[in-house]
């Protein structure tokens, strides 16, 4: 990729149903080169544009069309069972075998009637890593016991870890859209954004026997909400990506000064090869995925978290994707987790950026 590929990607990954002529605005080119740059990159690098989640505040809505449902008395009287039958918690799923089972049954293990698993892969020391929406603790204690049984002429160790994303993202299905307790606008919208990301409202409310009118509002009340952080998009040719998982245990507040120098180095590179970072609390750390085309470059960066002094680091190789898709992108690391942490402590510039999103309909 050359550099103006790179800064076109950043812009998308933020803004990904921006027009034509607001690209050829932001890059000084004419709308036919914009065009063209956008159809060559998607071409080459199988680019799928898709809406980034927020599940942090999907309870809300959640919560809102179930309270609008009952009387101002039911709402006050079942409050506590509403809440704890709406949102997702997200877990990274690990499973590490003595002797990796074949890919079909893996896969088929992980395959439960509520769709809990939507990533799964291998890597290339005999374990699985795997991605995880869940309502309530007691789905995860039926997902593990079913892959248990599923899996049992096979020796492996299972567990399900509680994720606090920091950035990044996992593109989800269609399947666990609808699955959301939503009104059917913002479900169908969802859905037809998870299809294609840049598709048109009247496309798209046309698809559910909607008008444009009603996708407009629901895209208008996911986006002030935060329940829809952005359209973004995820690259599927993974050939000539180099990735890594990693999981990381700090020593507590005598990790912070290694910390903030791993943030600067995040925000300070051309391209920032963690494309998915989530803080973790048993153990308090953070896992995440490494992604670079080029060996060296991963190679150096593992080299890096596994030098910390006040961590533990452990990494493992992808080998194969066996459910769902990585949201391999090339993320604009102002909006992350690490600027804003950085920022608080007067160590990068504040910027003040808009909210990405809502000029872009």
């Amino acid at each position: 990729m050359n550099d103006f590929d790179v800064e076109l990607l950043k812009f998308l990954s933020v803004n990904g149903r921006a027009t034509i002529q607001e690209i050829s605005q932001k890059f000084k080119i004419n709308p036919d080169a914009a065009s063209k740059a956008i159809e060559e990159l998607i071409s080459k690098e199988g680019i799928v544009f898709s809406p980034e989640i927020n599940f942090e505040n999907l309870w809300l809505m959640e919560f809102a069309k179930q309270a609008r449902q009952q009387t101002k008395r039911g709402i006050i009287g079942g409050a506590n069972e509403i809440i704890s039958n709406t949102g997702f918690s997200e877990y990274v799923l690990k499973l590490e075998f003595e002797s990796l089972p074949n890919e079909n049954d893996l896969t088929k293990a992980a395959d439960t009637k509520e769709k809990y698993v939507q990533f799964l892969a291998t890597t290339k020391s005999k374990n699985a890593y795997g991605y995880v929406l869940a309502r309530t603790y007691d789905d995860i204690n039926y997902l593990l016991s079913e892959m248990e049984k599923k899996l049992s002429k096979y020796k492996f160790k299972a567990s399900a870890i509680r994720l606090f994303p920091e950035w990044g993202f996992f593109p989800i299905t269609a399947e666990m859209i609808n699955s959301f307790k939503l009104f059917d606008s913002y479900k169908n919208l969802l859905t037809g954004l998870t299809k294609d990301g840049r598709a048109s409202f009247s496309d798209i409310g046309s698809a559910y026997s909607q008008g444009s009118t009603q996708m407009l509002y629901a895209y208008d009340r996911l986006i002030r909400t935060r329940v829809l952080k952005w359209i973004t998009y995820y690259i599927q040719n993974l050939d000539s990506y180099s990735i890594a998982f990693f999981e990381i245990a700090v020593n507590g507040i005598a990790f912070e000064k290694e910390k903030e120098k791993w943030f600067m180095r995040m925000v300070k590179a051309d391209f920032c090869p963690y494309i998915y970072l989530a803080r973790t609390v048993s153990p308090l750390g953070y896992f995440g995925i490494l992604a670079s085309q080029s060996k060296e470059e991963l190679k150096k960066e593992i080299g890096f978290v596994e030098g910390f002094k006040n961590a533990d680091t452990k990494v493992d190789m992808l080998d194969k994707v066996l459910i769902g898709k990585i949201g391999l992108r090339y993320f604009d690391m102002r909006y992350s987790a690490a600027y804003y942490y950085l920022e608080d402590k007067g160590l990068v510039e504040k910027l003040n950026l808009p909210t990405p999103g809502a000029g872009y309909i």
